[in-house]
C-alpha cells in the first residue's frame, strides 16, 4: 500500500505526489486525525473509502481490500443460486487448503473479481495487472471467503426458496447425525459420509458437533423415516464442469 503523508489537500492536482500511483492501488495519507484510506479509480480521480481515519496505513488497507470483498460477493451472488452458493460456502469449511475457493466450482469467480474491480472502477479488462492490485484482489478474496461471502449482501439469497422451486430445480435428503463427542470425530464422520454415492455437499455444525449432509434423493414419492434426522428439502444439482 502507497504511504503518503500530509497531501490529502492536493488530491487530484496534476502535481501532486498522487500523480504517479496506478489505478486500483490503495493509498493510505496521514493526517492529523489519522490514516485515511483511498482507492486510485481508472480516471485518475481519488474514491475515499469510508469517512473514518484508521489507526495504521494497515487497517487502512484492510478497509480498501474489504470494500471490495463486498463487491466481489455481491456478483457471486448475482452470478450463482442460493443452493450452489450454499455448496461454495460448506465446500470451504472443508477444505483445509488456504489456496482453494470452491467459487471456481460453478463459475469463472476469477471473472467475477474483474466484474466487481470494473464496477468500482478501480480497473478495466485492458489494464495490466500490478503487484500491488494483485495484493489487494487477494486479500478481498481472502476477506470475502473469510466472511462466506457476505449472504447478506448477495440479492439471490432473499429469494432462495423460491428460486429452488423453479426450472432445474429437484428435492435433496438433508439428514442431521447423532451429536458426535468431539469436533474430529465430526469430521471423520463428514469424510466417510462424503464417499457414499449420491452425496450433493454437507458441512460440520460445530456448535451441535453434528453433521449436516445433502443426498440425492432417488425416490421422491416415498415417505422418509421420521426417526433418522431424515428431511426433504429443495435444490439445485451443481453444474458439471
Amino acid at each position: 500500500m502507497e504511504e503518503i503523508k500530509g497531501v490529502e489537500q492536493r488530491l487530484g492536482e496534476s502535481d501532486s505526489k498522487l500523480a504517479g500511483i496506478a489505478a486500483a492501488v490503495p493509498v493510505a495519507i496521514e493526517t492529523e486525525a489519522g490514516w485515511l484510506a483511498y482507492l486510485p479509480l481508472i480516471n485518475g480521480k481519488m474514491l475515499p473509502v469510508g469517512e473514518t481515519p484508521h489507526t495504521t496505513s494497515q487497517a487502512a488497507f484492510f478497509a480498501c481490500a474489504e470494500m471490495l470483498a463486498k463487491r466481489f460477493s455481491a456478483v457471486l451472488g448475482e452470478w450463482l443460486s442460493t443452493t450452489e452458493l450454499a455448496i461454495v460456502v460448506a465446500r470451504n469449511r472443508a477444505c483445509k487448503d488456504p489456496l482453494v475457493c470452491h467459487s471456481h466450482d460453478f463459475c469463472d469467480a476469477n471473472m467475477a473479481m474483474q466484474q466487481a474491480i470494473e464496477e468500482i472502477k478501480i480497473g478495466d479488462s485492458e489494464s495490466l495487472v500490478t503487484d500491488e492490485q494483485t495484493d489487494l484482489m487477494n486479500a478481498a478474496w481472502d476477506i470475502a471467503k473469510s466472511n462466506h461471502f457476505y449472504f447478506e449482501v448477495s440479492p439471490q439469497l432473499k429469494a432462495g426458496e423460491q428460486e429452488a422451486a423453479t426450472c432445474g430445480a429437484t428435492t435433496l435428503i438433508k439428514i442431521v447425525s447423532p451429536r458426535y463427542d468431539d469436533i474430529g470425530s465430526a469430521q471423520d464422520a463428514l469424510a466417510g459420509v462424503s464417499a457414499i454415492p449420491g452425496y450433493v455437499f454437507g458441512y460440520i455444525d460445530e456448535k451441535e458437533r453434528r453433521t449436516i449432509t445433502f443426498h440425492e434423493d432417488t425416490a421422491p414419492n416415498q415417505e422418509l423415516p421420521s426417526s433418522h434426522g431424515m428431511t426433504r428439502v429443495h435444490g439445485r444439482r451443481p453444474m458439471s464442469r
